[in-house]
């Protein structure tokens, strides 16, 4: 339809109020676009909605199924932690919000959207990420949130988001109106302070980050912080964060030569044990950093 229309990416993102970047990557046909911006396009060029909605059904099947190892991270633990919603706060969330599906790619709002709603992950892995060059596409890499983080905090003062969301994982995330969501927080202290402690938080650790000396400092901060927040805790204390050379690199702003380097340095010392795209922090490491 787009060819057909003799649309640029450009035209046809200004008309549905979208990004160029993001429909230029929804319309690359390198992962599957989230339903309602299908419908969107569809609609703008007056195509038939049923029509494509079950072609959208139909294909979501069949890439479900040829899956062979969907990463729900259903292990990663959920004990209190300030970083995330507790479980009364997630059945009220739950009570004003939809529940949406994801796979590995799905973007969930690009950078310069409109703020309609407030996110909060339910279950899975979600990359934060920075437009770097809009003319390639390229993205960096800014954080990851985990099971019960709220996705972004743009909502507060913002009327578009300042960077993008895409799923690194299969999950399940609540969508809750944003007028919904701040009635909710004006009507529940619980839930806004326990909303205002995620934020302090974050802003920890970022301290942290940035106060760590040394290079190796630094890398095992950020992979303390991951684990409170993304990672899965084994029977003997260790805990395993999911995450490549790339990312840490984009992460410590550094070059994954030089990632590669403190993973051997600390492998060789018995701080970490690593894999593919996992590193593992044994039970007293991660008790030692935590009291720092």
């Amino acid at each position: 339809m787009s060819r057909g229309a003799g649309d640029t990416v450009r035209s046809l993102a200004g008309r549905i109020n979208l990004p160029a970047s993001t429909v230029g990557t929804f319309l690359s046909g390198t992962r599957l676009p989230r339903k309602s911006v299908v419908l969107a396009i569809v609609r703008e060029y007056g195509g038939d909605e049923a029509g494509w909605g079950a072609r959208y059904d139909e294909l979501a099947d069949r890439l479900g199924a040829s899956s062979r190892a969907p990463q729900m991270l259903s292990d990663v633990t959920l004990s209190d932690s300030p970083f995330r919603f507790g479980d009364h706060a997630i059945e009220r969330i739950r009570e004003i919000a939809s529940e949406e599906s994801f796979s590995p790619g799905d973007l969930i709002f690009g950078e310069g959207d409109p703020i309609t709603e407030v996110y909060v992950l339910k279950e899975g892995l979600i990359k934060e990420v920075k437009e770097k060059d809009p003319a390639d596409r390229e993205f960096v890499l800014v954080d990851f949130r985990g099971p019960r983080e709220v996705l972004n905090f743009d909502f507060f003062d913002c009327d578009t988001y300042s960077i993008s969301t895409i799923a690194a994982s299969h999950g399940v995330l609540f969508r809750a109106p944003t007028n919904d969501f701040t009635s909710l927080l004006l009507s529940e202290s619980d839930l806004a302070r326990a909303l205002a402690g995620m934020i302090a938080a974050r802003l920890r650790s970022a301290t942290r980050r940035r106060i760590s000396r040394g290079l190796k400092e630094k890398f095992l901060t950020l992979l303390v912080d991951l684990g409170a927040r993304i990672g899965s805790t084994r029977s003997d204390g260790s805990v395993k964060v999911a995450i490549s050379m790339q990312e840490v690199a984009h992460l410590m702003d550094v070059s994954e030569i030089t990632v590669q380097r403190l993973m051997r340095d600390l492998r060789s010392k018995g701080l970490i044990y690593s894999g593919y795209r996992m590193i593992v922090l044994p039970a007293s490491v991660v008790a030692e950093e935590a009291d720092q």
